[in-house]
Order: C-alpha cells, then sequence, then structure tokens
C-alpha cells in the first residue's frame, strides 16, 4: 500500500547490520528477545527475589553510583550518574583513599541502570578496581529508581541501596582487574561482587590481599577467564548462577564455591586451583579438574579431575 525506504539491513548469519546511503550513525540501539534453559548466566530475568538478603541493605550502603550511556539530560537527581563505568570506579577508588580510620566499614554499589555496552575508556582494560580493608563493592546490573520520599515510584530523589536488579544485561566489552589495599597480614581483607554481568573480557585478581571475589548470574563469555595472580591466603572465590570460562589460580591458597553453574575450559583445564578447597554444588565442567581437596553434589565432570586429598 505504501513506499517505504530500506535503510538497515540484516545478514541473519552473521548477525551485521549494514546501513544504507552512506550513513555512519554515531550509536545504534536494538531491541530483541532471547531464551534459555533457565536462570543462569547473564540475563534481564528477575534477581530480586533469588538474591533476596544477600544484596546489601539499604541502610549498610555508605556510597552508590549510577551508570547510564545516555542519561536523561532533565534527570532531577543526575548528580551521582556517569555515562562510563571507568568513570564510577574512579569516584569509588577515590571515596575509598579518603576514608578516615574511625569512618564506617564502606559498602558501596555501582549500577548499571541498562543493558548497553561499555568499553573501558583507554587500553582494554577497565580502571582497576580497589577493594579495601572491610570494604564492599558491589558493581550489579540494576536499575536505581527516583523516588519520592514517601517511596512512590516518582520524579524526586535516588536513595543509596534502592536498586531493582531485573531487566538490565549490560555487557562490558575488556578484562575486569580487581586489586585489595588491605595491608599485609589483615584478618578483614574486602570483597567485589559482580552481579548480572556480560564480561567479555578476563575477570583478574591482581597479586594483592583480597577476601572475596563474587559473581552472580554473570557470563564470562567464551575467551574469557578468571584467574588469580600471586598467592592469596584468605581469597575465596564464588560463583553462583554464573557461566564462566577457566578458572586459574595455580599458586593461590585459596577456596572456590561453585552452584548452578557452568565452568567451560574446553579443549584445556576448566579449574586449574592446586590448593584450593572445591566445593561444588550443580555444577557442569567442560575440561579437565585439579584442586587440593573436592566435595561435590549433583555435578557433571566431563573430563578427568586430579584431586590431592582422597
Amino acid at each position: 500500500g505504501g513506499t517505504y525506504r530500506t535503510r538497515v539491513v540484516v545478514d541473519p548469519r552473521l548477525g551485521r547490520l549494514g546501513f544504507l546511503g552512506g550513513e555512519s550513525p554515531a550509536r545504534v540501539e536494538v531491541s530483541y528477545t532471547y531464551a534459555f534453559g533457565g536462570d543462569l548466566g547473564a540475563g534481564p530475568y528477575d534477581r530480586s527475589v533469588r538474591d533476596a538478603g544477600r544484596l546489601p541493605a539499604p541502610v549498610d550502603v555508605t556510597w552508590q553510583r549510577g551508570v547510564l550511556a545516555s542519561p536523561d539530560p532533565d534527570d532531577p537527581d543526575a548528580a551521582d550518574l556517569r555515562t562510563h563505568l571507568d568513570e564510577a570506579i574512579a569516584d569509588w577508588n577515590a571515596h575509598v583513599a579518603s576514608l578516615e580510620s574511625d569512618d564506617p566499614d564502606p559498602v558501596g554499589i555501582i549500577a548499571l541502570m541498562d543493558s548497553a555496552t561499555y568499553r573501558p575508556s583507554a587500553g582494554s582494560a577497565f580502571e582497576v578496581v580497589e577493594i579495601p580493608e572491610r570494604g564492599t563493592l558491589y558493581i550489579v546490573a540494576a536499575d536505581w529508581p527516583l523516588l519520592s520520599p514517601g517511596g512512590d515510584e516518582e520524579a524526586g530523589i535516588r536513595f543509596p541501596g534502592r536498586i531493582a536488579p531485573v531487566g538490565r544485561r549490560p555487557h562490558l566489552l575488556g578484562r575486569v582487574i580487581v586489586r585489595g589495599t588491605a595491608p599485609d597480614g589483615s584478618p578483614e581483607p574486602g570483597r567485589l561482587v559482580l552481579e548480572g554481568l556480560l564480561i567479555e573480557g578476563d575477570v583478574i585478581v591482581a597479586d594483592s590481599l583480597l577476601g572475596g571475589l563474587d559473581l552472580r548470574g554473570s557470563t564470562v563469555a567464551p575467551g574469557g577467564t578468571l584467574s588469580v595472580e600471586g598467592v592469596h591466603a584468605r581469597l575465596a572465590l564464588s560463583l553462583d548462577r554464573t557461566a564462566c570460562g577457566p578458572i586459574s589460580a595455580p599458586d593461590a591458597v585459596m577456596e572456590v564455591h561453585l552452584s548452578d553453574s557452568v565452568v567451560d575450559g574446553r579443549p584445556g583445564s576448566a579449574v586449574s586451583a592446586p590448593n584450593a578447597v572445591l566445593d561444588v554444588r550443580a555444577v557442569t565442567f567442560m575440561g579437565e579438574v585439579e584442586a587440593k581437596s573436592l566435595e561435590a553434589i549433583d555435578s557433571i565432570f566431563r573430563d578427568p579431575m586430579s584431586v590431592e586429598r582422597r
């Protein structure tokens, strides 16, 4: 009935978009739907019920930033919003560096509030995330809604800790590096929690003193690894509902807790942690597994495993 001008074509085999007429847009947004066999890995499914009690209570949050690739210029409460993840990480690092010894233990949230792709500002790695003694930082896929003081959603204020972890699946295109800054011998090194993120790159724990790294409802895309550098006498790794590439901790003394996850190390090793206590619940391993000791329930090991303490 009408005349239509085709401006965009899609290659269904490669998934590429082509723009006609010499157009070269600075930004492209698409909407699509995909299916998966369960709530595992990064996805827009509702994580608020599953993670109830595992995200910090609002009263415990001492610092928060939101990240939006395209914020609303008329946002009434935009002071704590950033357009790049690197900017929010730099704010967190500056915040913890300014703390006094008698300040409350730092508990921070960086809420990635959309499903955009975020790249490092320079190079192939995001700003190094620094986790202080007794500190915890959550980098979470979640909205940070505007609320009125009475709690109704409307143009108003963003309260720290009031996040909605549903309908978001941000994509980090670059390496994520975390470094603990607790002094040597500290009994309370800090923790980083990554939740709801699709990470296309390596996740690296630098040679430092870190107490914990948790990945929840996240995906480390094929080609990416989770690796630990140096010896960490107190470090505990935890993966829940996460799809991950190979886990490498050849020198670290640590605990590894895995639940409802998939670890794919093909064609080599899935887990190389010869000094680790490996605790496994409902996990599929594709690739060899090496650990000091192993406790496993309802899990699949497709390839050989090597355990020192049997």
